[in-house]
């Protein structure tokens, strides 16, 4: 687009129009504007113009007269030859500098001209000014100007001698309109010289930019990218696996929202609430919920699933209905709650299996206990004595393990006799089963010291009843209403109990409540029986955020594919650093009044 000074006369034929993709080289401007002036002394010479004024030079007086404004040539209007002043401006050594910078000047500012650019600084007589005037009057002229042009203009300009640029930037400069800044070496791109240190790291971020395509990069340089480039280029990066290390620093939705495409796993239940993704809450909380034993998830609609938890699931599935669990699921524990609850009876070899299998085992006579207890307290004694005898059975057969399930075998069996059928409590019988003879039983010196000590409390308690014999007693009121051993929300389940018994089973629970706060009074000369003696070995493994989190897919792409201004983004602050550089080096401010470039904290696509 040519402005009003670039306007044609009848018959002159127009300028081609600037290549938009690059601003016009100084012999191309200086070609343009000789065309020009053919054109319009053609048109003189057919009175399609007024004749030219005779050139006059600036200052001098013609037949005596001052020269006024109207004698001047017009800002607007081409400049004629000047001849050079009788002496040069301060900081030219020759009339060809001279000449050449003056030139140089000219180009910069027909350029601003024609595409439409302010340039105040370069309007007005130049003939006059110094060298280091016109340097300034270009480097301000170049802030209005797209940034990568603007480094062309001032690689022209600074070659005609004018000094804008160290030669540093020089080179910087060439590499940048060559989109080539990795060509030169780290070592000869440092200098001990003062630099704009935002201009200086706007150049080492295009420099990473175009370095992290093809070769790796420290990570705290690509941290420096991901947090200043424009998301979707940032995001590109990602996609071909540029950028990959982690964490990232910093907060709110923009790392968030990186952090999730790079690293999923580092983000907690409030970042995914805050990022709003819904894909990976749901994941994790049906981790959760198998992690507690909540094998209903299992029930639902699983389809929005990741494929590796949909795996998981079917493989879970498979094993409910088989009544067959693979080792694949018994060796992550943090399964172990909905195992039990899917396949309450598989089959174990204890011999092969030393981890799930004693585990299942030992909480599987547990649970016969208290569900023994749960039939009694419902009136259903045929179903007591079953599962009494059911955990007989199965803890005389666990007993012969040489391990910590074999002790609490011996413990529940012990138990088991105290209880006693129809014939009555057995405390001899118990007593026996809980100290066999050396060489016939597990080793008491491997148990754990938590449950060596509760093993010596339960002798003592068994030795304390064959002293004094009480059919009654409550060997242990927590299994009666059927919770672990001293917990703490023991009267909500009692209350819970006893609104659902007749008046035999809510007798039942009322002596457990009296036994247990007789205990935590300090007032029963025996304290309950343990079962388990190791309640921590035994209890539901659960799983930590870690195993949570495990397995997560990274977060899709949120964004577009970037745009041109985008993806010359790095390159365009760059450019915008050589001309703040340049700046500084003329003595003008090297930042301007409102500034908004310089890698800023939000980068544009920061949504």
């Amino acid at each position: 687009m040519t402005g009003a000074m670039f306007s044609h006369p009848t018959g002159a034929d127009p300028d081609p129009d600037p290549d938009p993709a690059a601003p016009p080289t100084l012999e191309e401007l200086r070609e343009r504007e000789r065309r020009r002036r053919a054109a319009l002394a053609a048109a003189r010479e057919r009175g399609e113009l007024a004749p030219l004024r005779r050139p006059v030079q600036v200052g001098v007086p013609v037949g005596g007269m001052p020269v006024t404004s109207a004698d001047r040539p017009s800002s607007s209007e081409p400049r004629e030859a000047v001849a050079p002043p009788a002496e040069l401006p301060t900081g030219f050594t020759s009339t060809e500098s001279w000449r050449a910078a003056l030139a140089a000047v000219e180009a910069v500012a027909a350029y601003c001209r024609a595409e439409g650019y302010p340039a105040s600084a370069l309007e007005g007589e130049r003939e006059g000014m110094s060298a280091d005037v016109l340097a300034r009057a270009v480097a301000s002229t170049m802030r209005t100007l797209p940034p990568v042009r603007a480094v062309g203009l001032l690689r022209q300009v600074h070659g005609s001698g004018l000094c804008l640029l160290t030669p540093r930037l020089t080179v910087r400069a060439q590499a940048l309109l060559d989109k080539k800044p990795n060509r030169i070496s780290d070592m000869d791109d440092s200098d001990a010289a003062p630099s704009v240190l935002a201009a200086e790291e706007a150049w080492w971020l295009y420099r990473d930019a175009e370095r992290v395509e093809y070769s790796k990069i420290p990570a705290e340089r690509e941290h420096a990218l991901a947090v200043a480039l424009p998301l979707p280029v940032v995001d590109d990066l990602i996609d071909r696996r540029r950028l990959v290390h982690r964490p990232l620093p910093g907060s709110g939705q923009r790392a968030l929202y990186i952090r999730a495409r790079l690293a999923p796993t580092d983000l907690d239940q409030e970042d995914l609430e805050e990022l709003g993704w819904e894909g990976e809450l749901a994941r994790r909380q049906f981790r959760s919920r198998l992690a507690v034993g909540d094998s209903s998830v299992l029930q639902e609609d699983l389809h929005s699933l990741p494929p590796t938890d949909r795996e998981l699931a079917a493989a879970l599935t498979k094993a409910r209905q088989s009544g067959q669990i693979p080792p694949a699921l018994q060796d992550q524990k943090w399964l172990w709650g909905a195992l039990e609850k899917l396949v309450p009876q598989a089959a174990v070899n204890v011999r092969r299996d030393r981890t799930f299998g004693p585990w299942l085992l030992v909480r599987r006579l547990q649970r016969a206990v208290r569900m023994a207890h749960r039939a009694s307290l419902y009136g259903d004694s045929k179903k007591h004595q079953a599962l009494m005898r059911t955990a007989l059975n199965e803890a005389s057969v666990l007993a012969t393990a040489w391990s910590d399930a074999g002790w609490e075998a011996l413990n529940i069996l012990a138990y088991v006799q105290a209880v006693g059928g129809p014939d009555g409590p057995r405390y001899t019988d118990a007593l026996d089963t809980l100290m066999p003879q050396p060489g016939k039983g597990p080793r008491e010196d491997r148990l754990a010291g938590g449950a060596r000590r509760r093993l010596d409390e339960n002798r003592n308690i068994l030795r304390a009843l064959i002293r004094r014999p009480d059919s009654s007693h409550l060997l242990n009121p927590y299994l009666v209403l059927g919770i672990p051993d001293d917990a703490e929300d023991w009267k909500d389940h009692w209350r819970q109990l006893r609104r659902s018994l007749n008046d035999d089973g809510e007798a039942q629970v009322n002596e457990a409540k009296d036994a247990i706060e007789r205990f935590q009074r300090g007032r029963s000369e025996i304290p309950p029986f343990s079962v388990p003696l190791a309640p921590e070995k035994w209890a539901l493994p659960g799983a930590d955020e870690s195993v949570i989190r495990r397995g997560g897919a990274p977060m899709p792409r949120q964004t577009p594919q970037p745009d041109a201004d985008e993806q010359e983004f790095a390159r365009a602050e760059a450019a915008r650093g050589i001309v703040c550089n340049a700046c500084h080096n003329v003595g003008l401010p090297a930042e301007p009044e409102d500034p908004e470039h310089f890698v800023p904290e939000s980068s544009p696509s920061d949504q």
